[in-house]
């Protein structure tokens, strides 16, 4: 055990001096005769002037010497040593330490030999009680003959140690009394007053922490080192018997340590734990309100063996722990060390606990012990409390660099960052030159979005020789924040010395993924790897990359290098079932998670991969796909293209493109339709891999039968190296679209994929049709990626079907094949204020058709006869509608009931989804899809009077009036004539003012008006002037740099639906931050303050939305003036090579007024002149300005033309947003 008893060593032999800057004054007299010598320091006098002494230099032999001198005449030395050595301690005591120390030196040198100690007693000399012993001794083979006389004064003692070589007892004794004759103490009252300061052994007591300690046997003496060897002991006491005792209290302000805690914490100060071997026995004790345990243990220490004893009490707030030890071969030991605890109390207020200390000694005592209590806390995880211990433990000694940081670790592993931030920065004074602690203020100002000052700490730690990697990686991060990437470069270069190492190349890694540059990141690991056997840190690594990059083939390569490599490890499986899951291979990924769930089988993680597995393989039985369906046989003109297609070049921005794309349909009039689907894919870099792991086709098995006929992958030279498996295919719920439908899709994982396979798939689907029609289809001939030749064809009795086109030639008859076809079509990409697609891509619609319009909504209208009963749903129109007498308002009334009490969910309108609830059924249910929103409206309006209708429309795609079918329609809706025309109403639009606009998406198309007499009619054109916004703004520079911002937004029409759309999904709690990254999009260090939203929910009046956040002025007082609302409208991303066209689909009107004002004082002027008008043929915008010397005002007016562009227009409409923009956010300085 590290114990108390190194005590023993303190004692020897001229160990200690008491006041070691002065016991030298001697040394400067050597050769001198000695008159009268007085060391004042020391607090003594020699008066030998009458006896033939001469000083000696005996420093190098003896360092606490304070006077050594001789007398040739018998040739004898004298030696004078003081030291304070606590009270309670005796001469004869004090003669006894001395000769053990004596033994202790002789033993350690090889020259020397103790011999023999013969007390020669007590006695009084001159009022001094003193006491001697003679010591024989060999040193150096000669006998050696001691006299050593002590004096006890106070807690000062003093050895006078005369010796002589090849001398008799009487002739050293005789030199003894002599040296003797001439001392005294200089002032006695000194002596008393140190023992006075002198904490007493036989009743110490201590108010700050509420104890007595009392060592009443004869022999105890106070610990006068202490602290050099035990931090956390506030008082000790020693005994001439080897005995040994120690206080270790400790007070904490914050929740009491476990007992564990407690006991484990004290073990520790003396190097064991609890529990341990060293223990041999424990007991359940109390003391004074106080409870814990005696803890027994025994050690050998210099070769005997010792006997510990460790009472560790505790109350709700304090600890005591009395630690008391002896040699176990003393008779009375036990006794002994036990009568140490039975004479300890408890009691009294401590006063630590109200922050009152009588000196440092005691803070920095109850420091340690708390910071301790703190430390056991915090490996035990629980944060919070071990905070409590570490910031106690600070405020107790503020510049201990260990406390402050520990508290903020704790903070740290809490996410506590601001709290942790704002505690440390109040502690940094005493800390101005102290790196580490410097580093953590820069670290939390970094994680607290300080930036500046963040910066600011670190380029002074950096400028310096200061490494860490953690903050290095921070302050790189901020620098490239900040633009400074000059600085970055130096900082980097000047960090990693010429020479980066694995830890800053690893690093640089770091920082560059951070920063998601990907690329780079993997081209410093390539670097890494070069020339060196396989590093599995590397790889993992790699992994966390490619996986951030969303590059799961790659991982995938990986992942299976390192299984391979022998690390078949919890992260190599995971990574590669993560890679094959992003692959869409689920049975290859549920074998590879299963693998990493043995080495974690309670890994949450893996079991909701596995879960989600299990839910997409279980979907679908492949049984339903197995059953062999003769592909559509293709006319041979197409099966020559299919066969030798191929890219004449790489197509630049594209994985992968398809060289053939070929539906086919082989139609005989029969209630079986056959529809083949033949792909020929070309991949061309891994990350197309990644994109056609998986090919996936849809089918609904309740009317269609699907079988993949082949999949098989050639290499680059057309080689076959793999085929499709059925065992590996699977089936899930189609969860593409909105609504519901019975469709699945067919998943099949494609094998053995590369950069540069061509993928061949043909997939057959027996599709179950009325005898002798052929439902209206809508065939697209291009893709999002290219198309080397596209191509539809009909085999059979094509010519029963009727068919328009868009985007691409008439089709040829070969045999009884009718051929579409087009060799690559243009590619479809995402283009701002594009047109519905079908109005920008090539496309076929074709099928069988009625007679006419009236017939196909008859057929439709008898259908569904049966669920239009309105009577049932009168009552309730009468009761909405009571006392109301406008015609408009009852039609608002029932609209707005419908659609604020009946819930959507979609149901999908296809050619098997029909048929609609009664209205009954859907006020009961309380939801419904668009068909039952609409017939319970049709019913509440019908009920009440008005001349009401269903009418089928469509949302994605323009109706075609030469193709009369109701195939061609997704949607229904409501028609009612009014005083004012027929109006159109969506009801299942939960965010549009119905009855006043056109439903969205719909405007210019046809409806089928399901009147009685069924008729296409058209959707009037949006109209503007009931659509818009309209914004005021307030803009108040402060003095402090920064300006406030308040805007108020008034959004009409189909403006207010569309935002309240996205805002009515966003919870109140998270409706700032959700403000915040809006206006952030713009003004990237803009602070959201404050926000008002009102009619989120009530679509029947305008949406308004006032949003307050402040914004930094430059240094020299300029700014932009704020105009987000406005530029979220009007300004578009730029396109480069704009492939089709675009239009405003809704009517787009902005009117706003800015006010801006500045400091009482100061003035405004225009940093840069703006225009104040723009006209164009995309539409007009003007500002008007009026100011004076504090304050500006800006009226703003936007109108976009409803026209239709050519992409070749867009760079010049851009520019003329722009400049709108530019008008709006207009440069203002203050000065």
């Amino acid at each position: 055990m590290k114990l108390i008893n190194v005590a023993i060593l303190a004692l020897v032999l001229l160990a200690q001096g008491a006041a070691a800057q002065d016991i030298y004054e001697y040394t400067g007299m050597a050769g001198q005769r000695v008159k009268v010598f007085e060391q004042e320091a020391l607090n003594y006098r020699l008066d030998l002037a009458d006896h033939a002494y001469t000083f000696v230099d005996f420093s190098d032999e003896v360092p606490d010497a304070s006077f050594a001198a001789i007398r040739f005449k018998p040739n004898a030395f004298s030696l004078v040593v003081a030291e304070d050595m606590g009270e309670g301690m005796t001469a004869e005591d004090y003669a006894e330490f001395v000769v053990i120390a004596m033994q202790e030196k002789l033993a350690a040198q090889e020259d020397g030999e103790f011999g023999d100690a013969v007390d020669i007693g007590a006695r009084n000399e001159r009022g001094m009680q003193v006491f001697q012993k003679r010591i024989r001794a060999n040193v150096r083979s000669s006998p050696v003959t001691y006299v050593l006389t002590t004096y006890v004064d106070g807690v000062r003692a003093y050895q006078l140690l005369t010796f002589a070589p090849n001398q008799n007892e009487d002739v050293v004794r005789a030199e003894a009394d002599l040296l003797l004759s001439g001392f005294s103490v200089i002032d006695p009252q000194k002596n008393q007053q140190l023992a006075a300061q002198s904490p007493s052994v036989r009743d110490y007591r201590s108010p700050t922490f509420g104890y007595r300690f009392r060592a009443r046997d004869l022999g105890w003496y106070g610990w006068k080192d202490l602290a050099e060897s035990n931090d956390g002991a506030d008082f000790g006491a020693l005994s001439a018997r080897d005995y040994g005792a120690v206080v270790l209290p400790a007070c904490w302000q914050g929740p009491k340590p476990t007992d564990n805690a407690i006991y484990r914490v004290m073990m520790q100060q003396f190097g064991e734990d609890y529990p341990s071997d060293f223990i041999f026995e424990e007991r359940d004790i109390k003391k004074d309100g106080a409870v814990g345990k005696l803890l027994i243990g025994r050690d050998k220490a210099e070769g005997e063996d010792f006997l510990y004893y460790q009472w560790i009490v505790a109350n709700d707030r304090c600890s005591y722990t009395v630690a008391a030890w002896g040699p176990e071969e003393g008779r009375t030991v036990v006794k002994d060390l036990e009568k140490i605890w039975a004479d300890f109390e408890i009691g009294g207020d401590p006063t630590a606990l109200a922050g009152e200390y009588r000196n440092q000694e005691e803070r920095d005592v109850n420091a340690y012990l708390v910071n301790a209590y703190g430390l056991h806390s915090y490996e035990a995880r629980s944060f919070r409390d071990a905070f409590t211990h570490f910031a106690q433990a600070n405020d107790l000694v503020p510049d201990d660099e260990a406390y402050i940081v520990n508290a903020v670790r704790a903070l740290v592993e809490i996410d506590a960052y601001v709290e942790a931030a704002e505690w440390i920065e109040a502690r940094m004074e005493p800390f101005a030159d102290n790196q580490v602690v410097q580093s953590w203020d820069a670290w939390l100002a970094y994680q607290t979005n300080d930036p500046e000052k963040a910066l600011r700490i670190y380029d002074e730690l950096f400028a310096t020789d200061y490494r860490d990697n953690d903050d290095f990686s921070a302050y790189i991060n901020l620098l490239a924040d900040a633009g400074r990437w000059d600085d970055l470069d130096e900082a980097f270069s000047a960090y990693t010395a010429g020479e980066a190492d694995d830890g800053t190349q690893m690093l640089q890694v770091q920082l560059l993924t951070r920063r998601e540059r990907f690329d780079e990141a993997l081209a410093v690991l390539d670097k890494m790897t070069a020339g060196r056997p396989f590093s599995a840190e590397i790889a993992y690594e790699r992994l966390s990359i490619l996986d951030l990059a969303g590059r799961p083939a790659e991982m995938l390569t990986v992942a299976q290098e390192l299984i391979d490599s022998g690390y078949r490890s919890l992260q190599s499986y995971y990574y590669k079932g993560d890679a094959e899951y992003q692959l869409r291979s689920y049975r290859k990924a549920q074998e590879s998670f299963e693998e990493a769930l043995k080495f974690s089988p309670a890994n949450a993680n893996i079991r909701e991969y596995l879960d989600a597995i299990d839910l997409m393989l279980g979907e679908g039985d492949t049984a339903t796909i197995s059953q062999p369906i003769e592909a559509v046989k293709m006319p041979t003109r197409i099966q020559r293209v299919f066969d030798a297609s191929d890219l004449d070049a790489v197509q630049e921005g594209y994985s992968a493109v398809f060289l053939t794309r070929v539906t086919g349909y082989d139609f005989d009039g029969s209630e079986i339709l056959r529809e083949s689907l033949y792909r020929k894919i070309r991949v061309l870099d891994d990350n197309g891999v990644t994109q056609f792991s998986t090919l996936e086709f849809d089918f609904d098995p309740s009317f269609e039968q699907l079988y993949v006929n082949s999949l098989v992958v050639r290499d680059a030279a057309g080689e076959v190296v793999a085929e499709g498996d059925l065992n590996t295919y699977y089936i899930t719920n189609n969860e593409s679209g909105y609504e519901a439908s019975t469709e699945k899709t067919v998943h099949l994982p494609v094998p053995s994929l590369a950069p540069g396979s061509i993928i061949e798939a043909v997939v057959t689907k027996r599709v179950s049709v009325e005898e002798g029609t052929f439902p209206l289809e809508t065939q697209y001939m291009s893709s999002d990626r290219p198309i080397e030749y596209s191509a539809l064809f009909v085999n059979g009795r094509h010519a029963e079907l009727e068919y328009q086109l868009s985007g691409l030639p008439s089709p040829t008859t070969v045999g009884d094949a009718l051929i579409f076809e087009l060799q690559r079509p243009v590619a479809f990409r995402w283009e701002p204020l594009q047109p519905y697609v079908d109005q920008i891509l090539p496309w076929v619609q074709f099928g069988t058709v009625n007679a006419s319009w009236t017939d196909a909504g008859a057929e439709y209208l008898g259908k569904i006869e049966d669920k239009l009963d309105v009577s049932k749903v009168a009552e309730r129109a009468r009761r909405l509608t009571q006392d109301v007498t406008s015609d408009a308002r009852k039609i608002e009334i029932l609209s707005a009931w419908v659609q604020d009490e009946i819930h959507y969910e979609a149901i999908e309108f296809g050619r098997r989804a029909y048929i609609p609830k009664t209205a009954r059924e859907t006020m009961r249910d309380r939801y419904g899809d668009c068909k039952d929103h609409a017939v319970l409206l049709y019913s509440l309006l019908k009920s009440s009077g008005f001349d009401a209708s269903l009418a089928l429309v469509n949302l994605s795609q323009q109706v075609l009036p030469g193709l009369p079918n109701t195939d061609q329609f997704d949607h229904m809706i409501v028609a009612v004539q009014t005083d004012k025309g027929k109006v159109f109403i969506d009801a299942t639009d939960k965010d549009l003012r119905l009855g006043q606009l056109p439903p969205r998406s719909m405007a210019g198309n046809f409806a089928l008006d399901l009147s009685d007499s069924p008729e296409l009619i058209q959707i009037p054109e949006y109209e503007s002037d009931l659509t818009g916004i309209t914004v005021e703004r307030m803009v108040e520079a402060r003095g402090d740099g920064h300006m406030d911002v308040i805007e108020s937004a008034r959004f009409t029409g189909y403006q207010a639906a569309d935002l309240r759309g996205q805002l009515r999904n966003i919870e109140t709690s998270e409706m700032q931050t959700a403000l915040q990254r809006w206006v952030t999009t713009r003004y990237s260090d803009a602070e959201v303050t404050e926000y008002f939203v009102d009619n989120i929910f009530d679509a029947g009046y305008d949406l308004t939305v006032e949003i307050s956040y402040t914004l930094p002025l430059d240094a020299d007082g300029t700014f932009d003036v704020p105009g987000f609302l406005e530029a979220n409208y009007l300004e578009f991303d730029r396109v480069a090579d704009r492939r089709f066209p675009f239009e405003h689909v809704f009517p787009l009107r902005v009117s706003a007024v800015t006010s801006v004002k500045a400091p009482s004082g100061l003035r405004l002027d225009e940093a840069t002149t703006k225009p104040d008008s723009g006209e164009s043929k995309f539409g007009l915008w003007r500002r008007q300005v009026s100011r004076d010397e504090r304050s500006w005002e800006i009226r703003f007016d936007y109108s976009a033309s409803g026209e239709r562009f050519g992409p070749e227009d867009y760079r010049e409409f851009a520019e003329f947003q722009r400049k709108a923009i530019d008008a709006i956010e207009q440069p203002l300085i203050i000065q």
